[in-house]
């Protein structure tokens, strides 16, 4: 987690991170205007649905696998 990060920031951690993915997600009103991020979290009122909103994102890039044992 990075808090109060830049695009600069981001781009290190992706040249730092690599051939792995990262995943971005804006929580701030500021943004990063010039980033294309996985998910926008600004807009978002309560805390529950930043969550789910997060779970089904996770869930769609495979981080996070539903299954039954």
């Amino acid at each position: 987690m990075l808090t109060d990060g830049d695009e600069y920031d981001v781009r290190m951690l992706e040249l730092l991170n690599k051939p792995n993915e990262i995943i971005v997600i804006n929580t701030g009103a500021e943004g990063l205007k010039n980033y294309g991020v996985a998910l926008d979290l600004s807009g978002v009122s309560g805390i529950d649905e930043a969550v789910d909103q997060t779970c089904i994102l996770l869930r769609e890039k495979k981080v996070i696998v539903d299954y039954v044992i």
